[in-house]
């Protein structure tokens, strides 16, 4: 049997040191392998940065999810895999709970967002390239998507921090985990068509309620950026230029990611 375990959070939070501390205590029970997303982005090729790059790096860590996801099951042991990153917006965990669910595997998400402050205050110990901008942190923070566990069933088994993470956690993360491999996830294509049509209308349902919440709010932050005299003849067009983004999120032409990225700049392009 597998899990897969997401690790999803403010920057900051002790997501890694989290991981760190479930493979030191988990080891005995479970063969466990760790993917740190942030080993595979390079430095400036943040969440705010060079965004096809970004996407790119981001790919190559969800490749190494779907191979291990494929690797073969030897030896009595359960297998568990711990994914690290900010996971910040619910597209983003779904990607990773389609995978698990492909592959007839259990999921679980853990979130942990601790006080704003803390965050900072870890970030700030960081050196080099690890130390991300203070707004860069509070961006994440400021657009994480918290977890809906009754309101969706693929976060169903989901633990929500509020605090950074110590050893005193591991008993309800292991909870956690053995209650998702009691219930593993059943492969797509087990569904029916009728099923798949439902997944699917749920799917895009959701990611354009969040991709037009995302974009409403980036378009309100950028009305009271700039001048009053400006609002009046910008506002209805970045109203359209919002909407012309939803409707090709619709039509399949860009990932909602990819859209509320693009309106980002346009509005940052405004001065």
């Amino acid at each position: 049997m597998t899990c897969v375990l997401l690790l999803a959070g403010f920057p900051g939070a002790g997501k890694t040191t989290l991981a760190d501390i479930l493979v030191k205590q988990l080891t005995s029970v479970y063969t466990v392998t760790t993917v740190h997303y942030d080993d595979y982005i390079e430095e400036g090729n943040t969440a705010t940065g060079t965004y096809s790059a970004y996407k790119e790096q981001r790919q190559k860590a969800m490749q190494c999810v779907k191979a291990w996801l494929t690797e073969s099951q030897e030896g009595k042991k359960v297998r568990l895999l711990i994914v690290d990153d900010t996971f910040h917006l619910r597209s983003m965990r779904r990607q990773v709970y389609q995978l698990a669910r492909d592959a007839g595997s259990a999921f679980a998400v853990v979130t942990v967002c601790p006080p704003l402050e803390d965050c900072l205050a870890r970030n700030a110990l960081r050196a080099g390239a690890a130390r991300l901008p203070d707004t860069v942190v509070r961006h994440v923070v400021e657009r994480f998507e918290a977890a809906q566990p009754h309101a969706t069933g693929w976060e169903r088994w989901c633990l929500a921090l509020t605090a950074v993470p110590t050893e005193a956690v591991v008993d309800e993360v292991l909870a956690l985990v053995k209650a998702a491999l009691a219930h593993p996830l059943s492969p797509a294509q087990g569904l029916s068509a009728a099923q798949q049509a439902v997944e699917r209308a749920i799917t895009m349902s959701d990611k354009t309620h969040q991709l037009d919440l995302a974009t409403r709010r980036l378009l309100q932050a950028c009305m009271q950026r700039i001048l009053p005299a400006s609002r009046v003849a910008r506002a209805p067009e970045l109203n359209a230029q919002r909407r012309r983004l939803v409707e090709h999120v619709k039509q399949g032409l860009l990932l909602p990611e990819e859209a509320v990225e693009a309106f980002e700049q346009l509005c940052d392009s405004i001065p």
